[in-house]
């Protein structure tokens, strides 16, 4: 009697995978939506109430979702966690949080983004458990040593924060660091319709440093622009002196940036 190769394929790889784990491993889906199968095991006493490990065709994992006992959950605050993979690496890991870690962190879920071919870390996206608070994007990069080798140490490079429940305020606010991931740099706010259509300004830029701010920029509607002589940019620039203490001057330009008036 003739065996198919896939078949074969599968028993070889049933196999290998329940040589160590007999007693522990078993099948839940012998063809899974990647084509392969999917296994489930449990380990309690490491606080793993159920994991379910899917694998492709070929016999690569492409995801696993550990649920974690009630114990687990409580002492370290994570319910959930589903990691996905490519070519057997990890890609993308999702933590969904207990009620009450949520109520003291306000975050409701955090998903971290990896490089398939390096493994480093480069994006973290936290969903709050407030509504009116949104999600926010958190990006790094790699820290470099003196030769220019990256490392697995994650610098940050900026924060975006989404408030879609917005109707009036700020819509979306961004943080830009500096080479250490330490300072804030540069902070744009981008505002709601209401807001733009009620203030004139859809959006406005403040930079820093050293924790100071030194200009900001603010970004008129169309409407606006033309209701008020072209001005569409009007700027801010600080300067500080520890004698004469700060002196701020005020510039209007239109969408060319264009001068278009000074008030000092």
């Amino acid at each position: 009697m003739k065996v198919s190769k896939s078949i074969l394929i599968l028993l070889s790889f049933l196999l290998l995978s329940f040589s160590l784990e007999a007693q522990e491993k078993y099948i839940i889906d012998k063809t899974n939506e990647y084509g392969g199968v999917t296994l489930g095991y449990s380990k309690k006493s490491d606080g793993l109430y159920s994991v379910k490990e899917f694998y492709a065709f070929d016999q690569k994992k492409m995801k696993q979702i550990s649920v974690f006992t009630d114990a687990y959950a409580y002492l370290y605050g994570v319910a959930i966690i589903t990691t996905e993979y490519m070519f057997d690496k990890k890609i993308k890991e999702e933590k969904v949080f207990t009620e009450k870690f949520s109520k003291t962190t306000l975050i409701k879920t955090t998903t971290d983004y990896f490089e398939q071919s390096t493994g480093i870390q480069f994006k973290t996206k936290n969903n709050f458990s407030e509504n009116y608070l949104g999600y926010n994007l958190i990006y790094y990069k790699p820290k470099e040593d003196l030769s220019g080798n990256a490392k697995k140490k994650l610098i940050r490079e900026k924060i975006e924060w989404y408030y879609p429940e917005n109707d009036e305020g700020i819509s979306k606010y961004i943080i830009y660091f500096d080479v250490k991931g330490i300072e804030k740099e540069r902070v744009e706010n981008y505002y709601t319709q209401k807001t733009a259509i009620d203030s004139g300004i859809f959006k406005s830029i403040y930079y820093l440093k050293s924790g100071k701010k030194k200009r900001q920029e603010w970004y008129y509607t169309a409407i606006y622009s033309a209701e008020n002589d072209d001005i569409y940019i009007k700027v801010n620039n600080y300067k500080y002196d520890p004698l004469k203490g700060s002196k701020v001057t005020t510039h209007y330009f239109d969408k060319n940036w264009k001068l278009k008036s000074i008030d000092r």
